[in-house]
């Protein structure tokens, strides 16, 4: 498996470049952190508890640890979403972009939230067809949105980490690339009092850092093999035919319910839900699809 890697004979070339760099760009993350609490409006019963929850949330820079390779989920079974128990045997798996391609099975995952204008109505929509999701959070949209978050982990769907503010993790220093996901790992524990045990990198994009940093903090890392590039709201249609027309089995399937407007979301969920329904597919969270990997798969 190739893993897109930054220059580490530039590295070896300016051992104190990066760490400057590091430094700064971890206090450009404090500062947006806190700007993000002080302007955003959420509810006024919610401003005392998020204040805690934000402050509480943001943690120094570490020291990483090298890489070792970790055995994932040896201790205990996994809970996906609220109280459903999920046994993942003991097995490696960095990084992963579709399910066991031998099970007529999907995973609708929904990145960016939560957003208070459509986190809630994507909620209803799965709801109402007794659907179950992952939802990779961003830290601190969870922090300024704890109500949604809890909403969504209480009945059942899974909230996992999709770091702090949403940065290109190629740009940022592993020492950054961690304070991106332990805080948001955090932020979700307070919320849910269950910590994320997956991680999907924004925009996709990654490199050995990132993978190294989120196999130190016990993640596997998620992406998807089905893109509805619903963030560019191409129009109902084209979503449902970037979904449906590409869909198969093991299939995980990229949506969004925040970083901007939804709607042509919400119209086409049902569609697809229904759809692939009729096609004879069921729906299952990422922690169940990890629980079902072929064993060649787990062990690559």
């Amino acid at each position: 498996m190739e893993i897109r890697s930054l220059s580490l004979l530039y590295r070896a070339k300016h051992p104190g470049l990066l760490l400057k760099l590091g430094v700064l760009a971890s206090l450009f993350l404090l500062l947006t952190g806190l700007f993000v609490f002080y302007f955003t409006q959420p509810s006024v019963g919610q401003k005392n508890s998020l204040r805690t929850l934000v402050h509480a949330s943001i943690s120094p820079v570490p020291a990483v640890q090298p890489f070792s390779s970790v055995a994932f989920a040896t201790a205990s079974p996994l809970l996906a979403g609220s109280g459903q128990v999920v046994e993942i045997p003991d097995t490696h798996i960095p990084l992963i972009a579709h399910g066991n391609e031998n099970l007529r099975e999907v995973a609708l995952t929904f990145d960016d939230g939560p957003f208070p204008n459509f986190t809630a109505k994507v909620l209803d929509v799965l709801e109402k067809y007794h659907i179950k999701a992952t939802f990779f959070s961003v830290g601190r949209q969870v922090a300024a949105f704890p109500d949604l978050t809890l909403r969504a982990y209480k009945a059942g769907y899974e909230i996992e980490n999709h770091t702090w503010n949403h940065p290109v993790l190629t740009g940022l220093s592993m020492e950054s690339q961690y304070w991106q996901l332990q805080n948001t790992s955090d932020a979700i524990q307070r919320v849910t009092h269950q910590r994320p045990f997956v991680m999907r990198p924004p925009y996709g994009e990654y490199n050995q850092y990132s993978i190294q940093v989120a196999t130190n903090l016990k993640l596997v890392t998620v992406t998807w093999n089905v893109d509805s590039l619903d963030w560019s709201r191409p129009g109902v249609k084209t979503i449902l035919h970037n979904v449906l027309d590409h869909v198969q089995n093991g299939s995980i399937i990229l949506m969004h319910d925040g970083g901007g407007d939804r709607s042509q979301t919400l119209e086409a969920l049902p569609t697809i839900i229904q759809t692939l329904r009729d096609r004879g597919y069921h729906f299952v969270t990422i922690r169940q699809m990890l629980a079902r990997l072929p064993h060649e798969q787990k062990k690559q």
